[in-house]
């Protein structure tokens, strides 16, 4: 096997580690700068691997190759490599720092830094691709490699319906946003395909009280989720109140 095909394979390796499938690869660009790290015998390091996950998931909630890819790519790819000696190239540094890549300036005005309004666009991303994307900034610890997580409503799918919105008494305006909400980033994580499947139209309370109690207040903690407003009557507060937590 070539050398370049294998450093494709192992970018490959990395991109399954890291959770990632085809769908949720917005750009095929995004990984040629993982390829240039591994074939410059770049570290593959617990520390670089968070750093090439950060980049990669950055690179797409960022759209930073929708346009302009190209000279993109070769600004990254210099932020990677010093010119020693003249005409050779070599890593400036064997670990993949993340934080040194996104400072460096790209062409249009683009950048993998993340504002203030781009947190808000993110916690306002349907179930899909960049819901995940999200999720995964917040949730790093999980076996992506190893499990199958899918995006799991908190308060389930199935309970916005007109029968339960008549017995709240909401309002057409109410009701609207009710059901605008439900599919947002702030009612939903990352759930092992098999609990997602056990959980599926329990509520959040129910589910929440299931959970043996030693073990509720952290896993409370690490799926963000406010201990105080779990029925479904207090979903925009409970909503309100995560969003803030995820932000």
């Amino acid at each position: 096997m070539r050398s370049i095909d294998r450093i494709l394979l192992r970018a490959v390796d990395l991109l399954v580690e890291f959770g990632f499938s085809g769908e949720l690869l917005a750009s095929q660009n995004a990984v040629s700068l993982i390829a240039y790290h591994v074939y410059k015998g770049g570290s593959l390091n617990a520390s670089s691997k968070d750093g090439l996950k950060r980049y990669l998931v950055h690179a797409l909630l960022k759209t930073v190759f929708g346009g302009s890819s190209d000279q993109v790519l070769v600004s990254l790819r210099n932020a990677l490599r010093v010119e020693e000696p003249p005409g050779e190239y070599t890593l400036r540094k064997q670990e993949f720092d993340f934080e040194e890549v996104a400072r460096t300036e790209l062409p249009d005005r683009k950048s993998l830094r993340i504002t203030e309004e781009d947190l808000d666009a993110f916690l306002t991303y349907r179930k899909g691709a960049g819901a995940f994307l999200v999720l995964t900034m917040l949730y790093p610890h999980l076996r992506y490699a190893d499990v199958s997580f899918h995006q799991d409503h908190l308060h389930p799918h199935s309970g916005f319906n007109e029968v339960a919105f008549d017995e709240l008494q909401l309002s057409a305006m109410n009701r609207q946003e009710w059901l605008e909400f439900r599919d947002q980033v702030p009612n939903l994580q990352l759930l092992e395909g098999r609990e997602n499947s056990s959980k599926n139209a329990t509520s959040l309370q129910d589910w929440v009280e299931s959970i043996p109690e030693e073990l509720r207040t952290s896993r409370l903690t690490t799926s963000f989720t406010p201990p105080t407003v779990l029925s479904f009557e207090n979903f925009p507060e409970f909503y309100r109140q995560r969003r803030e937590l995820l932000r």
